[in-house]
């Protein structure tokens, strides 16, 4: 074999090196988040302080709210969730006004076998903070257990005081 020969099968081989590292790294890198897409799950996430006002404390966080009583002489009343809606009991921060925190109600919506749920599995919107989020639920004997995209939460319905207990805060059923 001439030199000339065996020039040609080095660069050969060396182009065929390079394409299949770029190549390699083209997967790779199609593969792994980008940071826009960090920055959109970090908006789904939830908002763990709960802000609650005071007169004495105006930044004060609320105890969690655990359910008193979830039996209720075992009545089910999970039917009078589906399609209602609920509204914090107190106000909580809703966002950031040009004083600072605006406070505002929270709420939460239950849809179940209408458009809204695709008639499938009921869902839920929840509304807090400045934060939406949805998911779906299933409910038994009063105890939901909610599923996010990411993660799930058990709450709470006291039917007869029309009361539920979402991740440690209270909401009334809005009538």
């Amino acid at each position: 074999m001439s030199q000339k020969g065996f020039i040609y099968i080095v660069i050969i081989i060396f182009v065929v090196a390079i394409a299949g590292t770029i190549g390699y790294f083209a997967l790779l890198k199609k593969q792994t988040p980008t940071t826009e897409t960090n920055q959109l799950q970090q908006t789904n996430t939830p908002v763990t302080p709960q802000i609650q006002t005071t007169k004495n404390n105006p930044t004060a966080t609320p105890p969690p709210v655990t359910p008193k009583s979830v039996t209720q002489k075992n009545v089910d009343d999970c039917n009078s969730i589906s399609n209602s809606s609920f509204r914090s009991i107190n106000q909580y921060e809703v966002g950031l006004g040009p004083n600072g925190p605006a406070m505002g109600y929270w709420g939460i919506q239950f849809q179940k076998g209408t458009t809204l749920s695709d008639y499938g599995e009921p869902t839920f919107q929840w509304g807090h903070s400045d934060v939406s989020e949805s998911g779906t639920y299933t409910c038994k004997d009063n105890v939901l257990q909610v599923k996010f995209f990411a993660y799930s939460i058990t709450a709470y319905y006291d039917g007869s005081k029309k009361i539920l207990t979402w991740d440690g805060v209270e909401y009334k059923k809005v009538e």
